[in-house]
C-alpha cells in the first residue's frame, strides 16, 4: 500500500494509473446523487491521466451470497448466548440471527463454495 502525494501533485500520482470501477451496486437501485458525485470524481481521475475501465465483479447475487456467510455467523454467535441474557441484544441483530438459524447445512456449505469461487475469481 503506498502513500498519496500532497494534494497539489495528485496529477502526478494519477497520470497512467489505471481504476477499476464497479458500478452495479449489490441490492436495490444506485441513488441518483451518489452517481453523479462518483461520476464527477471519474471525469476528474481520467482529467489527470488515468484511465478508468468499467468492470464487473464475478458472481450472481452478491447481498445473498453475504447473508448467507454473515446471518450464519450471527445464528452461531447467538448460539453462545445463554436466552436469560439476550435482554439488551439489538433486535436487528436478533432478526439477521434468527434467519441465519433458518440456513441449512446444504445451503451454508453451497455459499461457501460460491464464496471461494468468487475469491478466486478475483485473483
Amino acid at each position: 500500500v503506498g502513500t498519496l502525494a500532497p494534494l497539489g501533485r495528485i496529477e502526478e500520482v494519477l497520470r497512467g494509473a489505471r481504476i477499476g470501477y464497479w458500478s452495479k451496486p449489490p441490492s436495490g437501485a444506485l441513488d441518483s446523487g451518489i452517481a453523479a458525485v462518483v461520476s464527477h470524481a471519474l471525469t476528474c481521475f481520467d482529467t489527470f491521466g488515468a484511465t478508468v475501465e468499467p468492470i464487473d465483479l464475478p458472481g450472481g447475487d452478491l447481498l445473498d451470497l453475504f447473508q448467507h456467510h454473515w446471518f450464519t455467523g450471527a445464528a452461531a454467535r447467538l448460539a453462545l448466548v445463554p436466552p436469560s441474557e439476550r435482554a439488551g441484544i439489538d433486535p436487528g441483530f436478533l432478526e439477521i440471527a434468527q434467519a441465519g438459524a433458518a440456513f441449512d447445512v446444504h445451503t451454508l456449505v453451497a455459499a461457501q463454495l460460491e464464496r471461494a469461487e468468487f475469491g478466486a475469481a478475483m485473483d
